[in-house]
Protein backbone atom coordinates (compact mmCIF):
# COMPACT_ATOMS: atom_id res chain seq x y z
CA UNK A 1 0.00 0.00 0.00
CA UNK A 2 1.47 3.40 -0.73
CA UNK A 3 1.52 6.23 1.11
CA UNK A 4 -1.61 7.99 -0.89
CA UNK A 5 -3.42 5.05 0.04
CA UNK A 6 -3.04 4.81 3.71
CA UNK A 7 -3.92 8.33 3.62
CA UNK A 8 -7.34 7.92 2.17
CA UNK A 9 -8.03 5.31 4.62
CA UNK A 10 -6.63 7.01 7.13
CA UNK A 11 -8.57 10.07 6.76
CA UNK A 12 -12.31 9.71 6.76
CA UNK A 13 -12.06 9.21 10.40
CA UNK A 14 -10.60 12.57 11.08
CA UNK A 15 -12.46 15.15 8.28
CA UNK A 16 -15.05 16.37 10.80
CA UNK A 17 -12.68 17.81 13.36
CA UNK A 18 -15.80 19.36 15.36
CA UNK A 19 -16.74 15.80 16.01
CA UNK A 20 -13.43 15.79 18.48
CA UNK A 21 -14.29 18.98 20.23
CA UNK A 22 -14.32 18.23 23.94
CA UNK A 23 -15.42 20.41 26.76
CA UNK A 24 -12.06 23.00 27.59
CA UNK A 25 -10.99 22.02 24.11
CA UNK A 26 -10.19 25.27 21.74
CA UNK A 27 -9.05 23.40 18.55
CA UNK A 28 -8.48 19.56 17.26
CA UNK A 29 -5.85 19.46 15.06
CA UNK A 30 -5.32 16.47 12.24
CA UNK A 31 -2.62 15.40 11.23
CA UNK A 32 -0.17 12.73 9.21
CA UNK A 33 3.48 13.06 9.46
CA UNK A 34 5.72 11.32 7.71
CA UNK A 35 9.08 9.83 8.89
CA UNK A 36 11.94 8.49 6.73
CA UNK A 37 14.98 7.66 9.28
CA UNK A 38 13.90 10.11 11.69
CA UNK A 39 13.68 12.99 9.24
CA UNK A 40 9.72 13.87 10.07
CA UNK A 41 7.62 15.75 7.78
CA UNK A 42 4.21 16.83 8.60
CA UNK A 43 2.46 15.94 4.90
CA UNK A 44 -1.10 17.11 5.78
CA UNK A 45 -2.24 19.05 8.75
CA UNK A 46 -5.32 20.14 8.95
CA UNK A 47 -6.88 22.30 12.48
CA UNK A 48 -10.16 24.05 13.97
CA UNK A 49 -8.05 26.67 14.88
CA UNK A 50 -7.76 28.21 11.44
CA UNK A 51 -5.32 31.05 11.94
CA UNK A 52 -3.01 28.48 13.55
CA UNK A 53 -3.28 26.15 10.00
CA UNK A 54 -2.50 28.76 8.02
CA UNK A 55 0.34 30.03 10.12
CA UNK A 56 1.65 26.11 10.68
CA UNK A 57 1.07 24.81 6.73
CA UNK A 58 2.91 28.26 5.72
CA UNK A 59 5.94 28.43 8.03
CA UNK A 60 9.31 27.21 7.66
CA UNK A 61 9.85 26.94 11.46
CA UNK A 62 6.78 24.00 11.46
CA UNK A 63 9.35 21.81 9.83
CA UNK A 64 11.64 22.22 12.82
CA UNK A 65 9.10 21.21 15.35
CA UNK A 66 10.31 19.68 18.13
CA UNK A 67 7.13 17.87 18.93
CA UNK A 68 6.98 16.77 15.64
CA UNK A 69 11.07 15.51 15.43
CA UNK A 70 10.20 13.70 19.03
CA UNK A 71 7.25 11.79 17.74
CA UNK A 72 9.14 10.75 14.74
CA UNK A 73 11.92 9.43 17.26
CA UNK A 74 9.52 7.77 19.11
CA UNK A 75 7.57 6.14 16.83
CA UNK A 76 10.57 3.64 16.34
CA UNK A 77 9.81 2.32 19.59
CA UNK A 78 5.94 2.08 20.30
CA UNK A 79 2.96 1.92 17.32
CA UNK A 80 0.63 4.43 19.56
CA UNK A 81 1.73 7.21 22.12
CA UNK A 82 0.94 10.36 23.39
CA UNK A 83 2.83 13.29 24.19
CA UNK A 84 1.94 16.49 26.60
CA UNK A 85 3.35 19.59 24.82
CA UNK A 86 4.12 20.82 28.41
CA UNK A 87 6.36 18.40 29.06
CA UNK A 88 8.60 18.70 25.43
CA UNK A 89 11.51 21.26 25.80
CA UNK A 90 11.83 23.54 22.90
CA UNK A 91 15.69 22.54 21.23
CA UNK A 92 16.34 24.98 18.85
CA UNK A 93 15.49 28.51 17.82
CA UNK A 94 12.95 27.41 15.43
CA UNK A 95 10.88 25.69 18.19
CA UNK A 96 11.42 28.38 20.80
CA UNK A 97 9.94 30.66 18.00
CA UNK A 98 7.10 28.02 17.40
CA UNK A 99 5.90 27.52 20.92
CA UNK A 100 5.92 31.72 20.56
CA UNK A 101 3.38 31.31 17.65
CA UNK A 102 1.39 29.02 19.70
CA UNK A 103 0.42 31.02 22.63
CA UNK A 104 0.03 34.51 20.43
CA UNK A 105 -2.51 32.07 18.25
CA UNK A 106 -4.03 30.90 21.23
CA UNK A 107 -2.84 27.23 20.80
CA UNK A 108 -1.26 25.81 23.59
CA UNK A 109 -1.17 23.00 26.78
CA UNK A 110 -1.44 20.68 23.89
CA UNK A 111 -1.94 16.71 23.37
CA UNK A 112 -1.22 14.78 21.02
CA UNK A 113 -2.34 11.22 20.80
CA UNK A 114 0.33 9.60 17.53
CA UNK A 115 -0.84 5.83 15.91
CA UNK A 116 1.60 4.27 13.54
CA UNK A 117 -0.25 3.66 10.51
CA UNK A 118 2.94 2.49 8.10
CA UNK A 119 6.43 2.09 8.83
CA UNK A 120 6.98 5.78 7.73
CA UNK A 121 3.70 7.26 8.24
CA UNK A 122 2.21 8.53 11.97
CA UNK A 123 -1.13 9.62 12.30
CA UNK A 124 -1.67 12.41 14.97
CA UNK A 125 -4.66 13.70 16.44
CA UNK A 126 -4.12 17.25 19.16
CA UNK A 127 -6.27 19.07 21.19
CA UNK A 128 -5.31 22.30 22.81
CA UNK A 129 -6.74 24.58 25.27
CA UNK A 130 -6.75 28.02 26.46
CA UNK A 131 -3.07 29.54 27.17
CA UNK A 132 -4.30 30.13 31.05
CA UNK A 133 -5.54 26.62 31.54
CA UNK A 134 -2.55 24.90 33.10
CA UNK A 135 -4.48 21.58 33.73
CA UNK A 136 -6.49 21.34 30.45
CA UNK A 137 -3.98 18.24 29.31
CA UNK A 138 -4.55 16.38 33.04
CA UNK A 139 -8.53 16.62 32.17
CA UNK A 140 -8.20 15.95 29.11
CA UNK A 141 -6.72 12.62 29.11
CA UNK A 142 -9.32 11.65 31.83
CA UNK A 143 -12.18 12.02 29.41
CA UNK A 144 -13.34 8.53 28.34
CA UNK A 145 -14.31 9.69 25.05
CA UNK A 146 -10.77 10.37 24.28
CA UNK A 147 -9.82 6.58 24.08
CA UNK A 148 -12.27 6.39 20.49
CA UNK A 149 -10.25 8.87 18.65
CA UNK A 150 -7.54 6.35 17.63
CA UNK A 151 -9.28 3.30 17.11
Amino acid sequence: MNDDEIMIKAVPNFLDLKNFIFDGVRSATFGIIKNNNNQASIIHYESTNKKYSNFYNNSQEARMCHIVHTAAKRSKYSNNFTLIWDLLIPDNEESVFMNERRIELDHCNGVTIFNNISSELLLCATFTGPQNDVNFAANLLRNKDLRNIMC
